[in-house]
């Protein structure tokens, strides 16, 4: 856990490393619970973001599995001449309260717990979505380099395992610390990038959901990620996607002034 201000600086602006500002992943994250009942904005093809300032993304990809209750998506943003396969984002849901929650709540209680998670489950789609995503960056742009994992709690977790799996970014909201299911090398990954900036999360201060969680799973706030405290949210849980504030610029208000360097890749 490292305050904000620790983090990487250069220049004036917060960089993510796909081209996506730290807002509109936050909304691919709140987009991407609506994938099992076939919302429009998480079909593949061209979209808007609800605000037409923040532009628009495509979708390539959207993976529900009725089993498990997992969700998840390929993303990227819309450039004048197609998708941006440079810079692919994976997208993983959290526990959806509104949609059949129970394979979601299950989820959460065994993703996270060896030998529990070895079930077929959430975690084994989680990574057959970040295969396919792989094999798309590497067919279209020729490297696999430019493909950032994000999501949401549950999701959030889920996109940590796959980024320390294959050495690659994650920028996450309120995720589930997943460090018990971690192999060695992975925490040996995790560890060698925890100061530059590589696996961020962003976590509210009063977040009751998933700080009593971690605290129970690994001890700490979260021993997977880069923890970017960003203030209190303004509900009374402090988990969810909304309590995020954001700059003019689309990056996050982080408790102390922050700015994030590019990824050297």
């Amino acid at each position: 856990m490292v305050d904000a201000s620790r983090i990487w600086q250069k220049g004036n602006a917060m960089q993510v490393r796909t081209g996506f500002t730290t807002q509109q992943l936050n909304m691919l994250c709140q987009y991407s619970y609506g994938i099992g009942r076939g919302d429009v904005k998480t079909r593949p093809g061209l979209h808007w973001f609800e605000d037409p300032a923040l532009g628009s993304y495509w979708v390539l990809r959207s993976r529900y599995c009725p089993e498990n209750g997992f969700e998840g998506m390929i993303a990227a943003q819309g450039l004048a001449d197609g998708p941006d396969y440079a810079h692919l984002v994976v997208v993983y849901a959290g526990t959806n309260l509104r949609d059949d929650p129970r394979h979601d709540i299950h989820a959460a209680l065994t993703c996270f717990l060896p030998p529990l998670n070895g079930e077929p489950g959430q975690t084994q789609q989680a990574g057959i979505l970040a295969r396919q995503a792989l094999d798309l960056a590497r067919r279209k742009a020729g490297t696999e380099r430019g493909v950032l994992f994000t999501g949401h709690s549950l999701g959030g977790g889920l996109a940590l395992i796959q980024a320390a799996e294959h050495d690659l970014p994650a920028r996450v909201f309120c995720a589930v610390d997943p460090w018990r299911v971690l192999d060695q090398e992975q925490r040996q990954r995790v560890a060698r990038h925890y100061g530059d900036g590589k696996f961020l999360d962003y976590r509210l201060g009063n977040d009751r959901v998933t700080g009593t969680a971690n605290r129970l799973l690994s001890g700490q706030a979260d021993r997977s990620a880069c923890v970017v405290w960003c203030g209190r949210g303004p509900s009374r849980f402090g988990h969810w996607l909304g309590d995020f504030d954001f700059d003019q610029g689309g990056e996050v208000l982080a408790k102390t002034p922050v700015t994030v360097t590019t990824y050297p890749r």
